[in-house]
């Protein structure tokens, strides 16, 4: 029996001797510490004010089992100048699961476009490096100033025409998904010279999910070709804007080759009285005092009331 013991000793020897060879030190290494890989990012809105945006990110990380601790960095830059605005340490505890959620958010002004990068490492040794760039976050408003409407239609009907300038009647066929006070600002500006022709500020209540008809009346110079700028205000901000053509001119063909035409422009035409406004305050008149004439006319009747007394 110590023989056969010995013999089956001997080949187990032989066979571990024979596989050390096919095991390099790198793979025992690296089984030994582990690996992580950045598998996915997503990134959602967390919260939006008037100046910043916070977003919150999501990593999905692939891991071996054998990786027990390591380091997540998070870095954003200024995407213009390259300048690192802010780093942040995430230092992370492995677990047997292969996959790991890390979840981070990160507050970013609405002044700027960023880049965002992704490390991940453990001593001297870098996992991955991911990186994306924010931009746009000017277009994000808050909740409760969003504004779910939009202009479906528009009319622009001629009601007369007299000394120069016509009466045009607008109408804006406004369709809401919720219930607003809006506040619109109605401007029209003379096409080529950007020069304001006429304005009209409309306060509406509008219901939801129905149409709205908006309209208002202007009188502007005829002959020229406008562009109708409609504003939806709410709580003293702007928050949408269109814009319609208003072309009261006639289209004139101008040669291929010419590509600027000059467009004869009567400034005065554009001058608007001030009817909105309240009526200026007679200025007081002050009493006028006697002037040198009146004095020479005083010195000259008794001048001659003097002159009859002596040689009365």
């Amino acid at each position: 029996m110590r023989k056969y013991a010995s013999i089956a000793l001997l080949l187990i020897l032989a066979i571990i001797a024979a596989a050390i060879p096919l095991v390099s030190p790198e793979a025992l290494q690296k089984e030994e510490k582990g690996y992580v890989r950045l598998k996915n990012v997503e990134y959602s809105i967390k919260s939006v004010n008037d100046s910043h945006v916070v977003l919150n990110f999501t990593l999905t990380l692939e891991k071996t089992g054998s990786l027990r601790s390591f380091v997540l960095i998070a870095k954003k830059f200024d995407s213009q100048t390259g300048i690192l605005l802010e780093r942040r340490k995430i230092e992370l505890e492995g677990d047997e699961n292969d996959l790991l959620e890390v979840s981070t958010p990160i507050a970013f002004g609405k002044d700027r476009n960023y880049r965002i990068r992704f490390e991940g490492y453990r001593g001297k040794l870098t996992y991955f490096t991911k990186e994306f760039y924010i931009s746009g976050l000017g277009s994000l408003i808050p909740e409760e100033r969003k504004l779910l409407l939009e202009v479906k239609d528009t009319d622009f009907l001629v009601e007369g025409e007299e000394s120069g300038k016509v009466k045009i009647k607008m109408r804006f066929y406004v369709y809401s998904m919720r219930q607003y006070d809006v506040l619109f600002h109605i401007k029209t500006i003379q096409m080529e010279s950007n020069l304001l022709a006429n304005e009209s500020w409309e306060r509406s209540e509008i219901e939801a999910g129905k149409t709205f008809l908006l309209e208002t009346e202007m009188s502007i110079p005829s002959d020229y070709n406008y562009i109708v700028k409609m504003e939806a205000w709410r709580d003293d901000m702007l928050l949408k804007k269109w814009e319609f053509p208003l072309k009261l001119s006639p289209t004139e063909i101008i040669p291929e080759k010419v590509k600027e035409k000059e467009i004869k422009l009567n400034v005065s035409e554009f001058v608007r009285e001030p009817a909105k406004y309240p009526a200026e305050i007679p200025t007081p008149v002050p009493p006028q005092t006697p002037g040198f004439e009146a004095v020479v006319a005083v010195l000259g009747i008794l001048a001659v009331a003097l002159r009859k007394r002596w040689y009365g």
